[in-house]
Order: structure tokens, then sequence, then C-alpha cells
């Protein structure tokens, strides 16, 4: 009896330590992709600013006498457009004053960082974000105006989404239905989609990250 309860125990452990390692790779898989999303999109924004640089120059060029003495405009110095600039500014300036990216009461279970494991110490936990648990059927919200960039699935992830505000990137998983699509403008506070419930805990989380184009930031200090 011994016997079988001692081989039924670490049967179970290894199981646990099975899954673990499991949700260990899954996590360091969405990390290496969500930093491969955000630089395309950074150098899909780079070659956006440089195509407007060049329209504004020639531009200038057509409208004004061409003398060595003629001085730049100000117009032709600019990289970023308009409404990038805006946002990210506007962005910067709420820190500590964004919303939270979930629905109803919440709380944050993992935060910014590596994290090993209580009982299995050598099993280290990357997060990139911050987890925030809240009731079955909550939505993930938008904490900023801004720009749907990328809607991919992610293994142990379901649906994920890359929000642009300017020259800074929001990213929420865990969505079982979308309320929104690729190229969708969105409001402060939008619901993006309801989020997948755990049969298990009757709870829904999120997992959420905050860039400063390819700098990951701790989204903690951000959000209100």
């Amino acid at each position: 009896t011994y016997k079988n309860a001692g081989a039924e125990a670490q049967a179970k452990q290894s199981s646990l330590q099975k899954i673990l390692t499991q949700r260990q790779q899954q996590a360091n898989n969405l990390n290496k992709e969500i930093a491969r999303l955000i630089a395309k999109e950074v150098a899909r924004q780079k070659r956006e600013e440089k195509r407007l640089d060049a329209e504004r120059k020639k531009a200038a060029k057509n409208t004004s006498p061409s003398s060595p003495s003629t001085p730049r405009t100000a117009a032709s110095k600019k990289t970023a457009t308009p409404r990038n600039i805006a946002l990210s500014k506007n962005f910067a300036a709420n820190k500590g004053k964004l919303l939270y990216p979930i629905s109803g009461s919440y709380a944050i279970t993992t935060r910014f960082g590596n994290h090993s494991h209580d009982i299995w110490k050598k099993i280290v936990m990357p997060s990139d974000g911050i987890d925030i648990r809240s009731q079955a059927g909550a939505e993930a919200k938008s904490d900023f105006e801004g720009e749907v960039t990328r809607v991919v699935a992610m293994p142990g992830y379901n649906t994920c989404i890359i929000i642009c505000h300017g020259d800074y990137f929001t990213f929420y998983t865990n969505i079982d239905q979308l309320y929104v699509k690729q190229g969708d403008k969105v409001k402060t506070g939008q619901s993006l989609g309801r989020l997948y419930t755990d049969p298990g805990t009757n709870q829904s989380q999120i997992h959420f990250q905050l860039w400063l184009k390819t700098q990951k930031l701790n989204p903690e200090p951000w959000l209100r």
C-alpha cells in the first residue's frame, strides 16, 4: 500500500512538472513571437515614415525655388506621421492613469519578470507582462485609443491582439470571442473580446504586455 501511494505521488508530481515545463515553453514561445511581431510592426512604421518623408521633400522641392541658400522647412525634417506623434505623446503623458485591460473586479496573479515556481525552483516562468484574473465571462478592454495591427492565435493563449498607440504597443491574450479585427480603430475602454473562462476555476485571465517600440516595459506602473 505504501509503495502504491508513493508511486502515485511520484506519478502525480511528474505529471505536474510536465505541465509546468509545457507552460514554460508556451510562455517562451509567446514572448519570442510577440517580440518578432512588434519588431515587424516597428519596421513597417519606419518604412511608412521614410515614404512620407520622401513625399514631403518631393513636394517641397516642387513648390520652392531650387537654391543652395534655401533653408529646409521644419516639415521636411519630420519622420513620424502626425497621428503617431499625437498618440505617442498622449499615451506617455497618461502613465499611471491607463485603464486595466479587463472588465469587472480583478487581481494581478503574475507580475513582470522571471519567477521561480514555488515548489520546483529550477523551473523559471518568464513573464514579459502581467497576468490579471477576473470573473467568468470578463472582457478584454483597450487601455487607450489606438489601432488593432495584429490578430494572432497562440498555443495556450487563444486569440491574441496587438494595438498600436503611436510608438507604444499593447498586447492582449486569451480572447475566446473577438469583437474587433485587424485595422480597426479602437477607443479607450472599448471591449475587444470576451476572455476564455477556465471551467476548473470559473475565472477569466488575461496576459497583458506593454512595449515602447522594441523595448518591453513593466505595465503595472502605467495602470491605475
